[in-house]
């Protein structure tokens, strides 16, 4: 039995996956420039920026930054998508999660694996709550936009 057109489940809106991983992936970079200097660190000093990668309390300030900002970038994606919000935002934070893996993985030194590892499986239940606190906020504004 076919479905009709209106019975298919909302599109996945290109657009707004894109703009909330890009409010994403600049804010983590904007943020992350106060971060470092709150240790320290000169964002162009490659050998200070390696040091960071053994420094326990960096690397847990960063993961919470990071996840901040991508839960930003759910936000984001949910209030574009219209219709297809969490959807959206789900395949936001998949982006999100294999950029930031791909450049982790291509990049020289790096984080240590757990950081990897428990970035990347945070990514989209970040990007997930950004939905579910765009969802809240419309609802609590009345807000149907």
């Amino acid at each position: 039995m076919r479905t009709r057109p209106d019975d298919a489940a909302p599109a996945i809106r290109v657009t707004a996956v894109l703009v909330g991983w890009l409010v994403d992936t600049l804010s983590t970079t904007i943020a992350g420039i106060p971060l470092l200097a709150a240790f320290g660190v000169d964002a162009t000093d490659q050998t200070a920026l390696d040091r960071l990668n053994d420094a326990p309390d960096f690397l847990l300030a960063s993961l919470a930054l990071g996840l901040v900002c991508t839960a930003l970038g759910g936000f984001v994606t949910a209030h574009l998508a219209r219709g297809a919000e969490m959807r959206n935002a789900l395949v936001m934070g998949v982006a999100s999660a294999a950029s930031a893996l791909l450049l982790a993985l291509t990049g020289v030194g790096g984080p240590p694996v757990w950081y990897l590892g428990v970035g990347t499986a945070l990514t989209v239940p970040a990007a997930a709550l950004g939905a579910v606190i765009r969802e809240r906020t419309r609802a609590e504004t009345g807000n149907i936009a």
